[in-house]
């Protein structure tokens, strides 16, 4: 089992992930996202933002270098945000 690097900030709607650069990693290096198990888009840097994700959603977050792993985590999105328009009245 591999030491989890992969961190994760979310919102309602958003998740931006960063991980450690692997030790075999070069300046080229591109990373695979993986969103439950899917493919979803690929990184040349060490952090990478999924996008239109359900509010108050759990996901498995994989990222995989080389064939070998980088990070796992599971994440949860936030609750949608009500706006209050504060110029109207109650």
């Amino acid at each position: 089992m591999f030491e989890s690097h992969l961190f994760a900030r979310c919102t309602a709607h958003h998740a931006v992930l960063y991980w450690d650069k692997p030790a075999a990693a070069g300046a080229q290096a591109e990373y695979t996202v993986y969103l439950n198990n899917e493919p979803v888009g690929t990184a040349d840097r060490t952090h990478y933002t999924l996008e239109n994700l359900e509010p108050q959603t759990e996901y498995r977050v994989d990222v995989v270098f080389d064939n070998q792993p980088v990070g796992a985590c599971m994440l949860r999105t936030g609750a949608e945000k009500q706006r209050i328009n504060v110029t109207e009245a109650p």
